[in-house]
C-alpha cells in the first residue's frame, strides 16, 4: 500500500516497527517458540541499576512465598536498541510480562498496545497516591498503562573550589535560583579558572534533548499548548534557545557535549576531572560518591528565568500484551513497586520516590540526605502540563526532534528562530 504523504512518524513507527520489525521478528521466533502459555510464571525485564536487581529478587522471593505455584524469572534490559528489541518480541508473543521503560517511553507503547491496561488489577483509588505529574504520565481514560519505580530531576552541581574561587552564593530554595545571567557569568569565570570550560550537562545520548527543557519552561515557553497544538513559535522559545546556543558559541559547554556527541558518563567525567566547575545533570550523588571525596563537590538548586522549572525523568514498569496472565503480573508488580517494598531501594539509589504519600524522613537517605531533599524540592517545578504532554503524545519522537534541531544549533549550523521553527514542524508528527 502507499504510504499517505501525511502520515506522522509516530504512525510510521507503528506501521513499520509493528507490521515491518514485528512480522520479521514473528516469522524468525514462531518457528522456535509458540506463545506463551500461563503456568504460573511472571517473567521481569529490569535494568542492572545498582540495588533494584537484589530488591526485586528479595521482593519475588517474598512474593513466591506467599502464593504458592507462582515463580519470578529476570531477565536483562538490552544496553540499545529496545525499541526493536520490545517490538520485535511483542510481535511474536514472547515479550516478558513486566518491562521497564522511561518515563518518556511509556505514551509511545501504551498507544501502540505492548503495555496494557492493569487498572482492573490494583486497588481502587491506588493511583492517587503517587506524585500527580507521575500518575498523570501512566493513567488515560481510566485505564493505568504501569507504576512508577522511581523519579528525578535536573539540578546544578558545583565543584567546591570552583566556587570559593568565584566567591558565588548558594542559593536556597528553587526560586532562589541562580538567574541566567548569575549563572552564565560563572561559568565565564569556571572556565578561566579550570583553564578549559565552564559547566557540562547532562545529555546522554542522541535523544535525550528532552533535557533541554528546563530553560523553555523558566521562561514560561511550553512544547504544547492547552488544544495540543506545537507551541514553539514566540519569544519564550526563542530566548531559551539563543541562550543556550550562547555556551556553546563561547566555549562554556564543550563541543563534546552536545545532545549527539555525549555519552552516558560525558557530563559527569568533565566534572570529576575538573575540566568543568559545574555540572547540570539529573541523579548523580550515587555516580559522585565513588568518583570524588565529598568535601569537592555540592548540589544546589537549577538556574532560573522567569520561573523556576525542571524536568521529570524516571522508570516506569508495565505489564506487556505477551503476559499469558496479566492480572498474576499486575499484582506482582503491585508489591514489588509499593512503598513498603521499593523505599528501601530508593534509599540506597538516592533517587526520589514516586509516591506524593512517602516523606525524605519516610525514605531515611543515609547519604547526603540534604542533597537529595534539594531535589525533591526542585522536583515540585515541574510544570503540571508535562506529565499530560508526555501521555498524549509519542514523547519518544518529541526526543528525537529536539535531539536533531537542538544539535544544530550548538554546533553553530542553525539560528534560534530556525530552530524553533524546525522543533514545531517535527513536533507535528509526535
Amino acid at each position: 500500500m502507499p504510504t499517505p504523504v501525511a502520515l506522522s512518524r509516530r504512525r510510521m513507527f507503528e506501521l513499520a516497527g509493528l507490521a515491518g520489525v514485528g512480522m520479521a521478528a514473528s516469522s524468525a521466533l514462531s518457528g522456535c517458540a509458540a506463545r506463551r502459555v500461563a503456568d504460573g510464571t511472571v517473567t521481569m525485564a529490569t535494568s542492572n541499576d545498582g540495588v533494584w536487581p537484589d530488591h526485586l529478587r528479595e521482593s519475588a522471593a517474598m512474593f513466591q512465598a506467599r502464593n504458592p505455584g507462582c515463580r519470578i524469572e529476570f531477565t536483562p534490559l538490552p544496553e540499545s536498541a529496545l525499541d526493536a528489541w520490545l517490538v520485535a518480541r511483542t510481535a511474536a508473543g514472547q515479550a516478558p510480562d513486566i518491562v521497564q521503560l522511561g518515563v518518556s517511553a511509556v505514551s509511545r507503547y501504551s498507544r501502540n498496545g505492548t503495555a496494557v491496561d492493569i487498572a482492573p488489577y490494583l486497588p481502587a483509588g491506588y493511583m492517587d497516591s503517587y506524585l500527580p505529574v507521575l500518575a498523570a504520565l501512566v493513567e488515560r481514560d481510566g485505564k493505568v498503562f504501569g507504576l512508577p519505580k522511581e523519579t528525578t530531576c535536573m539540578t546544578c552541581y558545583y565543584r567546591r573550589d570552583v566556587v570559593d574561587r568565584i566567591g558565588a552564593r548558594i542559593p536556597g530554595s528553587p526560586e532562589d535560583g541562580w538567574s541566567w545571567d548569575e549563572f552564565r557569568q560563572m561559568c565565564v569565570e569556571a572556565k578561566r579558572i579550570t583553564g578549559r570550560y565552564g559547566t557540562s550537562y547532562g545529555y546522554i545520548n542522541a535523544n535525550s534533548g528532552n533535557r533541554w527543557l528546563p530553560a523553555l519552561y523558566q521562561r514560561g515557553g511550553s512544547l504544547f499548548d492547552g488544544t495540543g497544538t506545537p507551541a514553539m513559535s514566540g519569544p519564550a522559545a526563542e530566548a531559551a534557545l539563543e541562550w543556550s546556543r550562547s555556551f556553546y558559541a563561547e566555549g562554556l559547554i564543550s563541543l563534546g557535549n552536545t545532545v549527539k556527541a555525549s555519552q552516558a558518563d560525558t557530563a559527569a567525567s568533565l566534572f570529576t576531572t575538573g575540566q568543568v566547575g559545574f555540572m547540570v545533570h539529573e541523579a548523580q550523588v550515587s555516580v559522585l560518591r565513588k568518583s570524588m571525596p565529598d568535601e569537592q563537590w555540592g548540589v544546589t538548586y537549577l538556574f532560573t528565568a522567569d520561573r523556576p522549572a525542571t524536568n521529570l525523568s524516571g522508570s516506569v514498569h508495565v505489564v506487556t500484551s505477551s503476559s499469558p496472565d496479566p492480572e498474576l503480573a499486575a499484582r506482582f508488580l503491585h508489591f514489588a513497586s509499593s512503598p513498603e517494598r521499593s523505599t528501601p531501594a530508593i534509599r540506597d539509589r538516592g533517587t526520589i520516590s514516586p509516591f506524593a504519600t512517602v516523606t525524605p524522613q519516610d525514605v531515611g537517605y543515609r547519604y547526603r540526605p540534604d542533597d537529595i531533599a534539594i531535589s525533591i524540592e526542585q522536583l515540585a517545578s515541574v510544570p503540571e502540563s508535562v506529565g499530560q504532554d508526555m501521555a498524549t503524545r509519542d514523547y519518544q519522537t518529541v526526543r528525537e526532534v529536539l535531539g536533531d534541531a537542538l544539535d544544530l544549533l550548538f554546533i553553530g549550523q542553525a539560528s534560534a528562530a530556525e530552530t524553533a521553527e524546525r522543533i514545531e514542524r517535527g513536533l507535528a508528527n509526535a
